[in-house]
């Protein structure tokens, strides 16, 4: 996992002082996988798949790269958490106990239907509470349907592979 330093806090008065301070700058997701808010002490203290929990609304907004949305690629730089801010938004807007996460032709569906939601989002639409527009998140307007059929074809066999090897 890469980590990237875009700042140094380290001159803060106290750890209060310093979590504020990250907050206030968008440097830290203070939620878990579902959403909830956690305290900053909750944060665990390694990074890897086995510390970090699953947000399923983060994971399929993954998969809507290229499809509803992109990261900025000329010189503009994408905000911290993009993913976390269209899938905590998205959390309230589409029911995944809807479709079969574990069938590449029901997550297929879920990410098509994510897709749906997020570019049926006037560009100036604030998302959710991230305070930033559909735009500064880099959401289309339509869908990109031949990135959704490469997405299905490559990504999700990756996806399905992987979540049936841990059951």
């Amino acid at each position: 996992m890469w980590v990237k330093v875009t700042d140094n806090f380290s001159d803060s008065a106290n750890l209060s002082s310093f979590w504020q301070r990250m907050q206030d700058a968008r440097k830290v997701w203070l939620k878990d996988g579902n959403g909830q808010p956690i305290e900053s002490q909750q944060i665990p203290a390694q990074l890897g798949l086995a510390n970090l929990h699953n947000d399923p609304y983060r994971a399929l907004v993954y998969f809507t790269r290229e499809v509803a949305y992109d990261k900025p690629r000329s010189g503009d730089v994408a905000p911290e958490f993009l993913e976390f801010y269209w899938g905590n938004w998205l959390r309230g807007q589409l029911a995944l106990s809807d479709y079969d996460l574990h069938d590449r032709g029901g997550y297929r569906a879920a990410v098509e239907a994510a897709a749906q939601l997020m570019v049926a989002q006037p560009a100036d639409r604030v998302i959710g509470d991230s305070g930033l527009q559909a735009r500064q998140l880099g959401g289309y307007a339509a869908v990109d349907r031949k990135e959704l059929g490469k997405m299905a074809t490559t990504k999700l066999h990756y996806l399905i592979g992987y979540k049936a090897q841990l059951n």
